[in-house]
């Protein structure tokens, strides 16, 4: 199964430093409440679309880069467990 807890954390930490609800985030990227909670608990990635505007929007300092680099480790991750140690 593919993981995808990186980005979620990455998200859900900088969204909830932010002081931003899911329900303000879904707004601002025309999606339901329920695909930010979706994200958020790992059932699913970030689209690349979305990143920029996401961190436009939680002004944290946060950068697609560090979304990308979240999507490496959860890459890594998924291959790790159909590979083992590489």
């Amino acid at each position: 199964m593919k993981s995808y807890k990186n980005q979620a954390g990455l998200l859900k930490t900088n969204r909830e430093n932010a002081g931003v609800t899911q329900k303000m985030l879904a707004d601002k990227l025309k999606v339901d409440t329920q695909y930010i909670s979706n994200i958020e608990r790992g059932m699913c990635g970030i689209p690349v679309k979305h990143v920029d505007k996401i961190c436009k929007f939680l002004k944290t300092g946060i950068t697609p880069r560090d979304f990308f680099n979240a999507k490496i480790k959860d890459e890594r991750a998924s291959w790790k467990s159909i590979l083992g140690d590489f």
